[in-house]
């Protein structure tokens, strides 16, 4: 079945219970359009209430915080696309991408390896017993860094630290804004 068959099916936006500030636009505009699209929690809905058959794609890019519980979403992310691939429903993200970009060092090195200018990374492994944060920014030309989580969403733990001009103190900008 092309795009073209489920033009008069129902989009099903998957969730995680929150969303990007843009999605209701994104809704509306489909609506507008004579689209119709309906949620899906992917943690509390329950598989009963979905008739699938209703559905031409399915949208998993808003599934915020994943991170916060990844096994059981993955879990449960595997069974609805194998849901999808029995109903002949459509899923905008493919599922090797998806999995592909959910560890951060794994599509950065990537994407370095094959010569695509990314931002200046240090991907910090937990072998990397050695590494000391302020040593690293000093050596920086900017003398800053941000640390991120390696599978994280929604800007989950990140935390930018630079070196203070003319200090030996280092500010820290984040969930909490202090200098050490």
């Amino acid at each position: 079945m092309g795009i073209n068959n489920r033009t008069n099916k129902k989009i099903l936006f998957v969730n995680l219970g929150l969303t990007h500030p843009d999605h209701n636009a994104i809704r509306e505009g489909f609506n507008k359009s004579a689209i119709e699209t309906n949620e899906l929690d992917l943690l509390s809905y329950k598989e009963e209430s979905i008739i699938w058959s209703d559905y031409g794609i399915i949208d998993f890019r808003n599934c915020r915080e994943y991170h916060n519980n990844l096994q059981l979403f993955l879990q449960k992310k595997k069974h609805i696309e194998n849901l999808a691939k029995q109903n002949n429903i459509l899923i905008t993200t493919d599922p090797s991408l998806f999995l592909f970009t959910l560890q951060k060092s794994t599509y950065l090195n990537f994407l370095k390896e094959r010569g695509v200018n990314i931002v200046p990374t240090k991907i910090v492994y937990p072998s990397d017993t050695e590494f000391r944060i302020a040593d690293y920014i000093l050596n920086q030309k900017d003398q800053s860094i941000v640390l991120k989580p390696d599978i994280g969403s929604r800007a989950n733990l990140v935390v930018r630290i630079q070196k203070e001009k003319s200090s030996d103190k280092f500010i820290i900008y984040g969930s909490v804004n202090k200098v050490v």
